[in-house]
């Protein structure tokens, strides 16, 4: 199936960025995972998350949730979900704080990063999301195509879209 915006390979985020470059970056990965996406819907809200992949990376992931700790919104404003098979993945409601979050998740997490954006029903909690955002990353999702858009990155570099 063929997904609307950047193919593979069309983004790359180098080792030592600068800030305009790494805002560059964010503003092209934010508008991939947006350009597939219908409005959210009564009873949705629109979530991104960040999934490092969790192992061997932890030390890197510690990195990434730290660095987490640091932004004025958080930690409300990022939820920690802990995945039903294992890792982690952080997920905000807030488009701007995901573009901020970017840069800090290729600088500090692990080589293999994955975006997602979702719209989701309005109520589930941390669990319940988690539930959720677990079987879009073993596509398996029963969410409509229109709900779901991703990116997976492996060393910086765009590698597939959903």
């Amino acid at each position: 199936m063929s997904v609307p915006g950047p193919a593979p390979g069309a983004i790359s985020w180098p080792e030592k960025a600068d800030p305009a470059e790494e805002a560059r970056l964010a503003g092209e990965i934010v508008a991939g995972l947006m350009h597939p996406l219908r409005s959210a819907g009564p009873g949705q809200r629109r979530t991104y998350v960040v999934v490092p992949n969790p192992v061997p990376y932890a030390r890197a992931q510690a990195a990434f949730l730290a660095s987490l700790a640091s932004e004025p919104v958080a930690p409300a404003g990022v939820r920690v979900l802990d995945l039903p098979e294992g890792g982690r993945a952080y997920a905000v409601d807030d488009q701007a704080l995901l573009r901020r979050l970017i840069p800090e998740a290729f600088r500090l997490g692990p080589p293999e990063l994955t975006f997602i954006a979702a719209n989701l029903p309005s109520a589930p909690d941390a669990a319940g999301e988690a539930a959720l955002i677990a079987p879009i990353l073993r596509d398996q999702s029963d969410l409509a195509p229109g709900d779901i858009a991703g990116m997976h990155f492996d060393s910086g570099d765009l590698v597939e879209r959903f």
